[in-house]
């Protein structure tokens, strides 16, 4: 499962710009102030019981995704994207 930023916001550097004379972006923000989300999906959607989740914004580390049973056949997944700003993907862990 891929997570990706459709608020992202880019942050425009000072002093460098391109030959047409746009400022490069030195950063990208992310208008999103609730990281945390719950997913409600078929158990055989995502077969496991352990997930974590990966990001180039995370470096080496990975973060534990709960997974917990939902209605009947079904498992509930919560992910905390706190600190990712572009990119993220579960995966079993």
């Amino acid at each position: 499962m891929h997570f990706v930023n459709t608020a992202m916001k880019p942050i425009p550097h000072q002093d460098i710009k391109d030959n047409g004379g746009v400022p490069i972006i030195q950063d990208i923000d992310s208008l999103i102030t609730d990281n945390t989300l719950s997913y409600e999906i078929k158990g055989s959607a995502l077969p496991g019981e352990q997930y974590v989740l990966l990001s180039p914004e995370l470096k080496d580390k990975n973060r534990k995704v709960t997974a917990g049973k939902g209605k009947k056949g079904y498992q509930v997944l919560d992910i905390d994207l706190s600190g990712i700003k572009v990119y993220g993907v579960l995966q079993k862990g």
